[in-house]
Parts: structure tokens; C-alpha cells; sequence
């Protein structure tokens, strides 16, 4: 498990751990409420398709249902060893017939 994984607040599990970072859900959850404060009611979700990028996705969704479940999300993720112009494309199109105004992109290159 990463520094960033919830898996790591099980304390049954991992009894001496301490965070000097937040979890991904806790870095989600307070992305949610500020979405959810501003009205925000309609979001698109780039990520890679790695650890990382599927983490903090899956982070999003996850919290996502707990603190803001009016919210909708459009995900899409892109290949983070070889990404193409094709790949860009498919997720700048998709994004863009989603009519969506908020987006959140998660890349680490």
C-alpha cells in the first residue's frame, strides 16, 4: 500500500502508522465539498491508468457517494506508458460532448 492508500487507516492492520500525508479519500473528500459548496453538480475525471490515477479516481467515486452523491462524473483515463494523439483525442471528444465546465486531471509525469 502507498502513503496515500486508505488501506493504511485500518489500524487493526497497521497499528502504528502515521500519516504525514492525507489519504487519497481524504484529499476527495475535501475536493467534494468544495464542488458541493460552489453548486457543482456535474464533473469530468482525467486520470492515468495506473496506481496513482485509478487511486485517486477511485477515491473520488468513492467519496463521492458518501458526501455528494448528487454529484455525476464523466471518467476517462489514458495510458500513462504510451499515451497517442488518438487516445487525447477520444477523451478531449468525450469530454467535450459531456458539456461538463469542471474538470479534474490527474497526471504524474
Amino acid at each position: 500500500a502507498s502513503t496515500k492508500s486508505g488501506e493504511l487507516d485500518d489500524k487493526s492492520q497497521y497499528p502504528l502508522f502515521g500519516r504525514v500525508v492525507t489519504s487519497d479519500e481524504g484529499d476527495a473528500m475535501m475536493y467534494l465539498l468544495m464542488l458541493k459548496k460552489k453548486g457543482i453538480t456535474h464533473m469530468g475525471v482525467i486520470h492515468w491508468n495506473d496506481f496513482f490515477g485509478n487511486g485517486v479516481a477511485q477515491a473520488l467515486l468513492k467519496m463521492g457517494s458518501i458526501v455528494y452523491p448528487e454529484l455525476t462524473f464523466v471518467m476517462a483515463e489514458l495510458d500513462p506508458n504510451q499515451p497517442t494523439e488518438e487516445q487525447y483525442e477520444k477523451v478531449v471528444t468525450l469530454m467535450k460532448k459531456s458539456k461538463l465546465r469542471w474538470f479534474f486531471a490527474v497526471f504524474i509525469g
